[in-house]
């Protein structure tokens, strides 16, 4: 069976190629097939051992867009970016790019993907809170090892085994922190550490474990004005609430804003209120969930209200 990556790079107009660290590509994304005949038509040749030629693909490519007055990262030189998922034939020992018949670059691609096992374990009980997780690369043999090579990890996690998300950015250090009390809740979660030896790739996945659900969680979006505020000027507040769990979003009566000093303000996702002058931390919640609460702090500025006697 062929192996899906997510190939991502540039070519610049002085035939320099740069590609990102390969990762796997959803099933459900659809392979591109395109023509020839533009005039920076990227090819990619898959060739084997003895260099005979597998397949060739035609590689879309878009122009990088500039604003006036910014430069482009490769010293001014005109680039194309091409991100598509890619079916690698079996047997494929070298890659090569070629444009108007010329080879710009041949990259060796190593005989077995990359390694790893996974060393965090997941709790009896469910997993909360802050928690680091790493994992160990296995030495390649010296004989399969490619010069310089730097691995990149992707981590990810599911609720359900099906729908996968990332939790992290690509990097090359072997572990990641985790906040699962951020993570929508489930009986059966999963993390999977992919590692990417640039063109090869391998992933490790967890035992199910659980996490719990978070129901709805207020968020606040907007203050305007910012502050510091007068006292008595308006200041208009806005929110929603989301269901981590469905991704549902809710902005409705349920929604209920507070201020420290003045108490109760008012109910909905954008409300309008006149803050008496203190240092407020704004509070909201969605329902009857006194848990899930979004902070939000604001100065007022003015005579202070006079505490009663």
């Amino acid at each position: 069976m062929a192996e899906r990556i997510m190939l991502v790079g540039s070519v610049t107009d002085d035939d320099r190629v740069v590609l990102a660290p390969a990762f796997p590509a959803p099933e459900a994304d659809t392979l591109h097939t395109s023509i020839e005949g533009a005039e920076h038509t990227l090819k990619l040749d898959f060739l084997d051992t003895a260099g005979t030629l597998l397949r060739r693909l035609v590689l879309p490519m878009e122009p990088v867009c500039l604003h006036p007055g910014e430069h482009t990262p490769t010293g001014g030189h005109e680039t194309w970016i091409f991100s598509l998922p890619v079916d690698v034939p079996l047997g494929t020992r070298r890659l090569q790019f070629l444009r108007q018949g010329r080879v710009l670059t041949s990259l060796r691609l190593p005989a077995a993907p990359p390694r790893i096992t996974l060393r965090w374990r997941p709790p009896e009980n469910a997993a909360q809170g802050i928690t680091r997780i790493d994992w160990h690369p296995a030495p390649r043999r010296e004989i399969e090892r490619v010069e310089d090579e730097r691995l990149s990890f992707l981590v990810l996690y599911t609720t359900d085994g099906l729908t996968w998300r990332p939790v992290t950015l690509p990097s090359i250090v072997p572990s990641a922190t985790i906040d699962f009390d951020s993570l929508p809740g489930g009986e059966a979660c999963q993390l999977r550490v992919v590692a990417s030896s640039g063109l090869r790739t391998t992933t490790v996945t967890s035992a199910p474990f659980r996490v719990q659900a978070k129901g709805v969680r207020p968020f606040i979006t907007v203050v305007s004005p910012t502050g510091p505020v007068p006292a008595g000027q308006p200041v208009d507040l806005h929110g929603h609430g989301t269901d981590l769990e469905s991704g549902e979003t809710f902005r409705d009566d349920a929604l209920q804003w507070y201020s420290t000093v003045d108490g109760f303000l008012g109910r909905g996702a954008v409300i309008t209120v006149q803050l008496s002058a203190d240092e407020h931390r704004l509070l909201l919640r969605y329902g009857a969930d006194a848990d899930q609460v979004a902070l939000y702090d604001i100065s007022v500025t003015g005579p202070q209200r006079q505490p009663r006697d």
